[in-house]
């Protein structure tokens, strides 16, 4: 009787290795618990510091449209009421260049990049040049704002439905020829990922109208090579 009682297990409630086993796993638990709420923190951290900047960077330029409301910068978005991709260019470029009826008659991106940056322009140009400049500066900022909503997209922080409500920009700026002189400067510059620029060229070919005036004005943007060249990374927009 007495070998027996000596060799019986010990009650559950006094077996010290199961108790050590519990509170290590308890620890476990909680540890990754913690780090789980600390990362759905930092998360919700970087999406909403993300939106700020978003918002932040489009409020300025609601400032910047505000202040210039008596100015051409209000041409961007505006959309001349014809199918003729030649005269609808003509519409957008007069509205800047008033005093220039050869700055309204430039019938290519290249050809209008070269005079905005025209070092010794003719009297008669250096008003509409100063104004064609201010609406590429504000166009600038726009594609600035896009490709970091694009790029908050391609890491997770956003998803494709926000995305999307910042591409609108494409569809009330549409192909006006100053903003396709300025994407075609940022692919000449590298300033944009391949991926952005694919998104640029599927988003705004797929409008039969903006096709049609890009492939006048700008018929590089409609073409596999425009993709080439350019750093290559975030995710792809065909996905």
């Amino acid at each position: 009787m007495a070998t027996m009682s000596s060799s019986a297990h010990p009650p559950w409630y006094r077996d010290k290795h199961g108790w050590f086993r519990l509170f290590e796993l308890l620890a476990i638990l909680t540890a990754t618990y913690i780090a789980w709420r600390s990362l759905e923190r930092n998360t919700e951290g970087v999406l909403a510091s993300s939106s700020t900047q978003l918002f932040y960077a489009d409020t300025q330029l609601e400032k910047e449209e505000y202040e210039g409301a008596d100015k051409p910068v209000w041409t961007i978005y505006g959309r001349p009421d014809t199918d003729d991709p030649t005269a609808y260019c003509q519409q957008l470029l007069a509205a800047i260049a008033k005093h220039s009826k050869s700055i309204a008659a430039i019938p290519n991106a290249d050809q209008l990049n070269k005079k905005i940056i025209e070092l010794n322009p003719p009297d008669d140009e250096i008003q509409d040049i100063a104004e064609l400049r201010r609406v590429k500066s504000h166009l600038t900022s726009i594609l600035n704002e896009l490709h970091s909503a694009y790029d908050f997209w391609s890491k997770g922080i956003l998803k494709r439905k926000e995305l999307e409500t910042w591409i609108g920009y494409l569809d009330i700026i549409g192909p006006n020829p100053v903003f396709l002189a300025e994407i075609d400067r940022w692919k000449r510059a590298k300033f944009m990922s391949r991926n952005f620029a694919e998104m640029l060229q599927i988003e705004m070919l797929k409008n039969p109208l903006n096709k049609k005036i890009i492939d006048k004005f700008y018929p590089q943007m409609d073409s596999p090579a425009f993709l080439e060249g350019m750093p290559d990374y975030g995710k792809d927009w065909s996905e």
